[in-house]
């Protein structure tokens, strides 16, 4: 951890002794996810926001908050539900080779 010369917080350091790193999701047709799980009971979601979450999260949170609560949120979220996409089991083995295979073109084929 160090502390932020600007406001004297501590905030996590990269391993290389700077930087920061955050996820970049996103789905197949680069919109977020966000709604109530039809699946899991009281399973709310907002995510998949492809880098632009911390912009979005002030109208994403007023979402979540009117999901969680039952009311209607301000905007239709419908075109947001996970559902949208074909529900595709993946196959471990498949995932897995997938997970090698780039991870070998990225890093070279180098066995330890």
């Amino acid at each position: 951890m160090a502390k932020s010369p600007e406001s004297g917080r501590t905030r996590p350091r990269a391993a290389d002794g700077g930087g920061w790193a955050g996820l970049y999701e996103a789905t197949p047709d680069h919109n977020a996810l966000i709604g109530r799980s039809a699946e899991v009971v009281n399973f709310l979601y907002a995510t998949g926001f492809s880098g632009h979450g911390l912009l979005q999260a002030p109208a994403a949170g007023e979402i979540v908050r009117d999901l969680c609560l039952d009311r209607t949120p301000p905007v239709d979220v419908a075109p947001l539900a996970a559902d949208r996409f074909p529900h595709r089991r993946r196959d471990p083995a498949r995932v897995a080779h997938r997970v090698r295979r780039e991870y070998s073109a990225a890093h070279g084929s180098r066995r330890r």
